[in-house]
């Protein structure tokens, strides 16, 4: 059996068993000196960490994104009654009055705690809102001379349509 000196073999050229590398006397012109043996493993070592780190990254990137469907929210905010008596045909000088600044807040249906949206009502009342498919509550801070706010109201949005809702402020006539 041939000796083996700085891992190459004494005698005729023979395989590592591990890698099938061959493994030749040292000294020799084909026998590799040990400094470049580890120079050429370790340039094999950080050639294959960097195989391995790409195709983690390749395997957990995400794909291509799907955008949300985005439908819109119209909230009208009105304040009624403005008349004390209620007549038959109505007056329409008795109409509900809009609300303009009143701070309106759009939270998710289920109830989570958190403002998804918020917009101010503009002098005809009006806020519009551009949002996510879903279920949303919708409500509306204190405002200057109206007792209270409004109730908070559900809305349910879907892309690419328009859903009306309406909330009211009383005025305290009675």
């Amino acid at each position: 059996m041939a000796s083996v000196l700085h891992g190459c073999s004494v005698g005729d050229r023979r395989y590592r068993a591990i890698n099938q590398l061959p493994i030749y006397r040292s000294g020799s012109p084909t026998c590799p000196e040990p400094e470049l043996r580890s120079q050429r493993l370790g340039r094999m070592r950080v050639a294959t960490f960097i195989l391995i780190i790409l195709s983690a990254v390749a395997c957990t990137a995400p794909g291509p994104s799907v955008p949300a469907e985005v439908g819109t929210l119209d909230v009208t905010v009105l304040a009624g009654p403005v008349c004390p008596v209620e007549t038959q045909p109505p007056d329409p000088a008795c109409e509900p009055r809009p609300v303009a600044g009143a701070q309106l807040f759009v939270s998710p249906g289920d109830g989570t705690d958190i403002v998804v949206s918020q917009a101010t009502t503009d002098e005809n009342g009006f806020a519009r809102f551009e949002l996510p498919t879903g279920t949303y509550i919708v409500t509306g801070s204190e405002v200057a001379g109206f007792f209270g706010i409004p109730d908070p109201a559900m809305a349910d949005v879907l892309g690419g349509d328009t859903a009306p809702l309406t909330l009211s402020y009383d005025t305290g006539i009675r």
